[in-house]
């Protein structure tokens, strides 16, 4: 199965990948899930943006890419240096989640992202996804203990009781907000 490349995606993208881990243990390749690398590149989405929450509301963050035609492929979007976009996005993160009760527990695991210069929005996002993995501990998890038919539910957000429940957050909201406990919601 072929799936986009987000940065930082959502919480609903690292729900489908959980729900399909089982098949890293099939023997079948076609059951596998991969990034689809040539998928034509789509501008003002998750390929290039991540929602957080924040005191004020919903943020987006956005990578600056460069491309140079309408149908440019995944692959070959580069990300933009004319622009501090690292710095806004870790400080970003640092306002909206530095007093969420596990922020301190994942903050050396995304600073690094945002200290490297990255020429391709692939090798980015790809570099996120890793990440969030590893924060998530889904390679180490049964993929049996989650039913296929989990019911959305909500869970704390630190923002919640100025802003309301937001739906359709990335990834970073989950971790910070329930650490260990984030693959639980998926």
């Amino acid at each position: 199965m072929l799936i986009p490349s987000a940065y930082f995606g959502s919480i609903d993208y690292f729900s489908h990948l959980w729900r399909n881990a089982s098949s890293l243990h099939d023997e079948d390749p076609s059951h596998y899930t991969f990034i689809d690398e040539d998928e034509n590149y789509c501008k003002q989405t998750f390929r290039s943006r991540c929602r957080i929450l924040t005191a004020n509301g919903v943020q987006m963050l956005t990578v600056p890419v460069i491309h140079t035609h309408e149908r440019a492929r995944m692959k070959d979007i580069l990300v933009s240096t004319h622009h501090d976009w690292q710095h806004q996005h870790w400080t970003a993160l640092v306002s909206a989640y530095g007093k969420s009760p596990f922020f301190e527990f994942y903050e050396d695991d995304l600073r690094p992202i945002f200290l490297r210069q990255w020429k391709y929005l692939l090798d980015l996002n790809n570099a996120t996804t890793e990440v969030a993995i590893r924060m998530l501990n889904l390679c180490n998890i049964l993929p049996e203990m989650v039913s296929p038919l989990v019911e959305k539910r909500t869970y704390y957000q630190t923002h919640r009781q100025m802003i309301g429940s937001q739906s359709d957050l990335s990834i970073l909201d989950l971790l910070f907000n329930m650490g260990n406990e984030s693959v639980f919601y998926l």
